[in-house]
């Protein structure tokens, strides 16, 4: 399986909250991960919170994720060629969003479901935001049974079905 180039970096942005058992999986995988909310501030949302964890496709973690986990929103997965430190401030930022009324609310873009919906909608300076460092999403379909890949390719969005036997591109 070849998710992207071998110079590029995998990361998983792994919602706990899906299952109890993830926090403890990717505290075990042996990867290097980070919370993305402030678990010294809130410790009560450690097993529920986002975490970032670079990975790749040899390890079990790995494994589990993209075949275990489809279908039951545990992640969404996204390549870059650019650091873990980089990435997760990337990521961090996206954390929250400003409404209207001032208020700042928590963005759930880590949640599978979300991200599909949302990167569609978005506009270009939107998108460019969103991508910032990242080369690519890997998201579940809306059945859970195959990943689709978004990329922002000259200034477009993109978005290729991934079954593994026939892929398809079309614009998104």
């Amino acid at each position: 399986m070849s998710l992207e180039s071998k110079q590029t970096n995998i990361y998983a942005i792994v919602d706990a909250a899906q299952d109890k058992r993830l926090q403890q999986a990717i505290e075990k995988s042996g990867c290097l991960y980070r919370c993305l909310l402030d678990i010294y501030e809130y410790p009560a949302l450690a097993s529920a919170a986002p975490y970032l964890v670079k990975t790749n496709p040899d390890t079990l973690f790995f494994k589990a994720l993209f075949s275990e986990g489809l279908g039951l929103h545990w992640c969404s997965f996204a390549t870059s060629v650019y650091s873990f430190d980089i990435v997760l401030e990337h990521f961090q930022f996206l954390l929250y969003v400003k409404l209207e009324t001032g208020k700042k609310m928590l963005f759930r873009y880590y949640d599978p479901r979300v991200m599909r919906a949302y990167l569609p909608s978005c506009n270009m300076q939107e998108l460019q935001s969103v991508f910032g460092p990242i080369e690519s999403y890997w998201l579940e379909d809306d059945l859970g049974q195959h990943y689709i890949r978004f990329q922002l390719m000259q200034k477009q969005l993109k978005k290729q079905t991934l079954n593994f036997n026939n892929p398809s591109v079309e614009p998104a």
